[in-house]
């Protein structure tokens, strides 16, 4: 990869980049309780098609897969707006890309330790402590986006959506129950 496409990559991002920690209460069956989803985006936006086809370029010669969406405007004679999408695990394969590249450090390093608590856990579930250290995570996107970011952004944590130790202890046993269902289920064959 050229150095000058990195190089390019990265003003995009700066320009027309995004990133965000996205939240969102989902009901749990398991503990039948509502609990917040994490999870790390980078929105790139733009009406400029050759833009779009450029950095699509890139990213696939990175290696790096992306979701690709379009809308139309309803202002009369203007131009389709075309976005790329990177979530959580391309995130993580793109920041060291263009970590030193770009003039969003704040951001980066905000979403390097988003990133690190997601990618790190061992559970299929995070710890209260990770979940307050997201919400601080984002709340300190919304802080450096402005104003109008955090009208837009609802704040979904004024409610507790945090594990007791009884939640907790009901998780471990499902996941513990769940993995000798599979154990059970498997037949094993000899090496001959």
């Amino acid at each position: 990869m050229k150095k000058e496409d990195i190089g390019w990559l990265a003003g995009i991002i700066d320009g027309e980049g995004n990133f965000t920690i996205r939240c969102r209460v989902t009901h749990s069956k398991i503990l039948n309780k509502d609990r917040l989803r994490f999870w790390i985006e980078l929105t790139i936006v733009n009406t400029d098609i050759n833009v779009i086809n450029k950095l699509e370029k890139i990213l696939t010669n990175l290696n790096i897969k992306y979701r690709r969406y379009y809308r139309d405007r309803k202002i009369p004679n203007s131009k389709r707006l075309h976005m790329i999408t990177l979530s959580t695990k391309r995130l993580q394969k793109l920041i060291p890309f263009i970590e030193k590249e770009v003039s969003k450090q704040k951001e980066i390093k905000i979403i390097k330790n988003a990133l690190n608590i997601i990618s790190n856990r061992k559970k299929a579930y995070i710890s209260n402590e990770n979940l307050k250290k997201l919400n601080d995570y984002r709340k300190a996107l919304l802080e450096i986006h402005g104003n109008q970011a955090k009208k837009l952004a609802r704040n979904l944590v004024k409610k507790e959506y945090l594990l007791t130790e009884e939640d907790l202890q009901k998780l471990k046993n499902f996941y513990k129950e769940r993995c000798y269902k599979m154990l059970a289920g498997k037949k094993l064959k000899k090496i001959t």
